[in-house]
């Protein structure tokens, strides 16, 4: 229970998750990725970290940013989401380097520029550390899907280690911009540093 705790609590500060008893309270049940409605401030510590987990993976509609006064309920014209990849050795690195392929996939529409950002970390003290080993940031213009090729980290050595990669994208349609962003599960690969 212990163990737990502390990796729902790291999990938290991790994704910036913080409210107070009062905000808790009076929340409002949001949905998640996959359309899933959870609230942490009802769930026991282990339910949490059970919802984050199971929601880790799972692809996620592009939807515009709340600042812009249009409601982040509404709907993305051209139906993008934002799909993680599973962290694994790549087969163009001779298997001696891991990596993932998170991509974008329209299917309403072509929006003018698809951009995504990932970053690659390994896991470590049991899922207190996140130590970034690489990032990468790709874009491409009027097409529907588009898939990130060049996150990739060399091993140093074939010690197993435990990956998980994150991605934020963004689209721009018909001259409106919509984010996303998503998460790998952890993966652990015969790859350590």
């Amino acid at each position: 229970m212990k163990k737990n705790l502390l990796r729902v609590l790291t999990v938290l500060a991790v994704t910036g998750v913080a409210l107070t008893s009062a905000q808790a309270a009076n929340a409002t049940p949001q949905p998640v990725s996959g359309g899933t409605t959870f609230q942490a401030s009802t769930a026991s510590p282990s339910e949490t970290l059970a919802e984050l987990e199971r929601i880790a993976g799972q692809p996620a509609q592009y939807v515009p940013d709340a600042s812009s006064g249009v409601s982040t309920r509404a709907l993305d014209p051209f139906v993008c989401t934002l799909y993680p990849s599973v962290v694994h050795a790549r087969k163009s690195g001779n298997y001696d380097t891991v990596g993932a392929k998170p991509y974008t996939k329209c299917q309403g529409g072509t929006p003018s520029l698809i951009s995504m950002s990932s970053t690659l970390y390994m896991v470590e003290w049991a899922g207190l550390s996140y130590v970034k080993l690489q990032g990468a940031t790709v874009s491409d213009q009027n097409v529907r899907e588009f898939t990130m090729k060049n996150l990739a980290w060399i091993c140093k050595n074939k010690n197993s280690s435990r990956f998980m990669q994150e991605t934020k994208g963004y689209s721009v349609q018909r001259g409106k911009t919509y984010y996303s962003a998503v998460a790998s599960r952890i993966d652990t690969i015969a790859c350590g540093k």
